[in-house]
């Protein structure tokens, strides 16, 4: 701003709130340099520059921010579930700046807390939120529909295993076996005089030896207990 030759004391007032407003940390885009997956915990290091008032021409001067250590990750979560993902180095969150100290509160997960740190506003007291600014792949998204897009999805718990079935695939190998079955009931001899268990015999060595055998029919991405 340009300094005013004869400043009010409404402009003095404005100065210093607009002052004020302008050091008061609300939120700003970070980028994630290492997360704890079992507390769910990142070191962040914020994306936008600081910027510091000089004495010299331009009148200011950008500053790199430190990380920050010790981040909550905001997931969906609460008594009857949770949804959970998995962060690594590059990827991006918007940080949450508390009015208050969180110390106490991460330090217990209390929901009853008077915080001895009076801090305000401070950078140590954040919250990161993950996103994406960029418009996601066309695989993230779908017209009309809610997308999980992962390449590892778990149903019921983390240590889920077990492949899920998916429908046209089953369905079609399902199929497929009954008109293999149908070809062996068409092969089995019909002369009355043959034993049962030679009959028996020949139909399974048909069966197994038949080619096309039904294939797996398990999903390559989501696991379910």
């Amino acid at each position: 701003m340009e300094p005013l030759q004869n400043p009010k004391h409404t402009d003095v007032q404005n100065t210093v709130l607009n002052s004020a407003a302008g050091i008061v940390r609300a939120a700003e885009p970070g980028v994630i340099l290492s997360y704890d997956r079992a507390t769910q915990r990142a070191v962040v290091q914020p994306i936008l520059r600081a910027v510091h008032l000089t004495d010299t021409d331009p009148g200011y001067a950008y500053e790199v921010q430190d990380a920050i250590s010790d981040v909550p990750v905001i997931w969906t979560a609460f008594a009857g579930g949770s949804i959970v993902g998995d962060l690594v180095a590059g990827d991006q969150v918007q940080l949450i700046v508390n009015g208050r100290s969180l110390n106490e509160w991460k330090a217990t997960g209390n929901d009853s807390i008077q915080q001895a740190n009076k801090a305000r506003h401070q950078m140590a007291d954040v919250v990161a939120i993950p996103l994406v600014i960029r418009p996601l792949s066309d695989g993230a998204y779908a017209e009309g529909a809610l997308v999980i897009n992962s390449t590892d999805l778990r149903l019921g718990a983390s240590t889920a295993s077990s492949p899920v079935a998916l429908s046209v695939p089953t369905d079609a190998n399902f199929n497929q076996l009954l008109t293999q079955l149908l070809d062996v009931i068409a092969a089995i001899p019909t002369n009355p005089a043959e034993p049962t268990a030679s009959l028996i015999i020949a139909a399974v060595s048909t069966f197994v030896n038949l080619s096309g055998f039904p294939t797996a029919t398990a999903a390559t991405r989501v696991k379910a207990l």
